[in-house]
């Protein structure tokens, strides 16, 4: 007989899981980041319409290479954990060209990357073989230069026009307060 599984389902905000877990891993075996323009769309329109908490989706984690690997892989829910991860990364680049190096460091710190008790930075989701170098350089890199780069495949090509997709959503949504505290 086989091992028995061990299933917990429990309601938690991305906040929750973000932070409740320290590192993550997209196992080989999962398929690239294939999110386009109308997957962000409908996130983006789904985050600004709604008063009250939204719902994502399911996520499932194998917590049993944790110990081996220092991260928890990511069964369900990669491509919703990656584009969380560029939106991060756009909050972060706006708070930087507004002045606020304070605010962008934070987001880098606690959202982008993991940093342990010693103060070692490692990125908090690790992507898979495809796009680990690509993600690493111009999502979780802090001055990474993705409005510049050329993009040599399909998926790369995505992960950069979701940054600028979400990029000219929230400067546009910033730009209706006059306010740099409000903007921030």
């Amino acid at each position: 007989m086989g091992q028995e599984l061990d299933l917990k389902a429990r309601e938690d905000t991305i906040e929750d899981i973000l932070f409740s877990i320290s590192r993550f891993r997209i196992p080989r075996y999962q398929r690239p980041y294939s999110w386009g323009h109308d997957q962000v769309s409908d996130l983006w329109e789904d985050l600004i319409s709604r008063d009250d908490s939204y719902f994502m989706g399911a996520f499932i984690f194998n917590y049993e290479t944790f110990e081996e690997s220092r991260a928890v892989e990511v069964i369900d829910g990669q491509q919703r954990l990656l584009t969380i991860t560029i939106i991060m990364a756009v909050l972060r680049d706006i708070a930087k060209s507004l002045g606020s190096g304070d605010v962008a460091d934070l987001y880098q710190r606690q959202c982008i990357m993991f940093e342990d008790k010693k103060g070692k930075q490692a990125p908090r989701i690790e992507c898979g073989d495809s796009t680990i170098e690509f993600f690493r350089k111009y999502i979780q890199n802090m001055d990474n230069g993705i409005r510049y780069c050329k993009p040599d495949t399909e998926e790369k090509d995505k992960i950069k026009k979701n940054y600028l997709f979400f990029y000219e959503k929230i400067s546009t949504e910033l730009s209706k307060f006059s306010e740099k505290s409000r903007k921030l």
